[in-house]
């Protein structure tokens, strides 16, 4: 843990890494921690994805919270010595009479507050019998930085966890500050952020909590009721909950720590319309808002792209990443005493990612993708995402819609639309397939970036119809590439049984919605005239599906299809030798 020690993290998150087998802080941690935490300053960092950026601005968020808990701890401190000084000097027979007084009423009347600090030093400091001898020396020849190496006994998480948590406890000190709140453009990376931060803060008491959508609000203010220390949230629960006038989110004004991940997304014009509403409220507070500290992280933060030309502006000015910064820092409220930190490369996407291109005509592109297992598949237009789904379907492969983590099979897909392209951390993702180009650098860069993380490598993969070549020709531009990116072999072979059993799929999937909505419609209509006790007189609101020996040869065609589709499926496409993987950069 060497590596930690000159970055000003704290004592308890430094035995959190360790046991989280993290030796060392990657470039954006080393670089943006001690600004944070020694200066004080506003960090806009910009690391490749994938480069522990949530942990760079996690640790600054923790030592707040630690500071915080040290300033309340000496003011007990204080004020119990000064409760000491004021008592010396009076009868002791008074002073008996008194506290046994102070007891009974204590005991009938109230109940004693506990400091949960004090609770989990209590549990981790008890000595052993063993070891009473130890405790009386502490000049072992055991240096300080030793210190940072041995983290406290473990306690029991889920006795502390009822301790904070539970709402019917009369114990636990419910009107605690806001001291960071943390946007997130989605629900799924507000999760993914929240369990990172609870595994760095793995010795600290401290709350955090999620505000997000798709999830009851009646539950979110639950938990918003115990006033948690951090919330992370995304911003249209968030102003919705604030403006019913919420308890502990009108403390927001108050943060000490305000972090917005993904800022170019979250701020782009059109996206997140009550983000502009937060920030113009947290902005009213302006002695808060001076003492508050901001820190904005992205992988594309200092990225321009060349929007589509608009005829109505016919002169469109050009915004050079300094412009850019600067419209983030206006609309976001940070300070001119800032830290930049960029450390994108020239290219935009991770040092280990190997880029790859596939020429098809567009109703070739479900074929390719079928080529290449345990990839993670991107799409523009929801209606093919939706055919794709189909197609999987039917031909049985193992697919997960936005899910975090893949099926246990190794050939399976993960399908997602942009929505998942940003900050999800998704193990084991060896391919990124683009089934539509994107239509900006940014979403390029982010859909990549699930791959080739934490100094791996992986594979990404354009598939180009005629309709991609405007949108793939701006990507090369944008990224400052010299040449256009290499064509990825394809295994031509496998293309006439691969297209054989498209079709299959595509008219299986003809005949049967087509059956089936049909048959749904006329029992929709059969159900309400049953319940309103009328005849259905008008024939034509009923769809003549046939007689019964039609709607028999219908199912037997079907049956058929589907018979065949599993006998060819059943032969296999590539060797049993293939193992489903491509070479990368390094050859692996």
């Amino acid at each position: 843990m060497e590596a930690w020690k000159n970055l000003f993290v704290p004592t308890p998150v430094l035995w959190a890494l360790k046991s989280e087998n993290m030796v060392a802080p990657t470039s954006i941690q080393a670089l943006s921690i001690p600004h944070a935490i020694r200066d004080r300053l506003d960090i806009l960092g910009a690391a490749e994805t994938g480069s522990g950026k949530t942990l760079a601005f996690s640790i600054p968020i923790l030592h707040h919270v630690l500071q915080h808990q040290e300033t309340i701890n000496s003011s007990k401190n204080n004020n119990i010595d000064d409760n000491g000084d004021n008592s010396q000097g009076q009868d002791n027979d008074e002073n008996t009479s008194n506290d046994n007084s102070d007891n009974y009423d204590k005991s009938d009347n109230e109940v004693e507050s506990v400091d949960l600090n004090e609770l989990m030093m209590e549990m981790s400091d008890v000595p052993d019998d063993d070891d009473d001898d130890d405790d009386d020396d502490n000049d072992s020849g055991v240096e300080d930085d030793e210190v940072y190496d041995s983290p406290p006994e473990e306690v029991d998480e889920e006795f502390m966890h009822n301790i904070v948590l539970d709402p019917k406890s009369t114990t636990v000190k419910t009107d605690k500050p806001l001291i960071a709140l943390i946007l997130e453009p989605t629900r799924e990376l507000a999760i993914q952020v929240k369990n990172h931060i609870q595994k760095a803060a793995k010795y600290i008491n401290v709350q955090i909590a999620t505000v997000v959508g798709g999830m009851a609000p009646q539950k979110q203010r639950r938990i918003l009721s115990h006033c948690p220390e951090i919330i992370i949230a995304t911003p249209g629960r968030l102003w919705e909950l604030l403006q019913e006038v919420n308890p502990h989110l009108i403390k927001i004004p108050t943060v000490k720590v305000l972090v917005v991940d993904e800022a170019d997304r979250m701020v782009e014009k059109g996206h997140f319309e009550e983000l502009s509403k937060l920030f113009e409220f947290m902005k009213e507070n302006v002695e808060s808002r001076l003492k508050r500290q901001t820190l904005v992280f992205s992988a594309t933060l200092t990225m321009i792209h060349q929007g589509p030309n608009r005829r109505l502006k016919k002169k469109k000015k050009k915004v050079d990443p300094e412009d850019k910064l600067g419209l983030l820092m206006q609309h976001i409220g940070v300070k001119q005493k800032k830290k930049v930190i960029d450390l994108t490369n020239k290219t935009g996407t991770a040092g280990g990612l190997t880029e790859a291109r596939i020429n098809c005509a567009k109703d070739e592109k479900h074929m390719m993708m079928m080529m290449m297992s345990r990839s993670f598949c991107f799409y523009s237009y929801v209606k093919f995402y939706l055919k794709q789904k189909m197609c999987f379907a039917i031909l049985k492969m193992i697919f997960i819609v936005l899910s975090l983590k893949f099926p246990g099979n190794s050939d399976g897909f993960l399908l997602a639309s942009d929505v998942a392209a940003r900050g999800l951390d998704i193990p084991n993702v060896q391919h990124v397939i683009h089934y539509q180009v994107p239509r900006t650098i940014e979403n390029y860069v982010h859909r990549s970036g699930r791959t080739a993380r934490a100094n791996q490598e992986g594979l990404s993969v354009m598939l180009i119809s005629q309709d991609d070549v405007q949108n793939y020709r701006k990507i090369i531009k944008n990224l400052n590439r010299d040449e256009e990116l290499p064509v990825f072999p394809v295994e031509y072979q496998y293309i006439p049984l691969l297209k054989a059993q498209l079709r299959q799929a595509l008219e299986i999937d003809k005949l049967d919605h087509r059956f089936t909505k049909v048959k749904r419609q006329n029992d929709w209509f059969s159900k309400a005239a049953e319940e309103m006790e009328i005849d259905i007189e008008d024939e034509k609101l009923l769809v003549d599906l046939g007689d019964s020996e039609e709607q028999r040869r219908h199912g037997v065609k079907l049956e058929q299809l589907r018979s065949s589709l599993k006998q060819s499926l059943k032969q296999p496409l590539a060797p049993k030798t293939f193992s489903g993987k491509y070479p990368t950069k390094m050859g692996k």
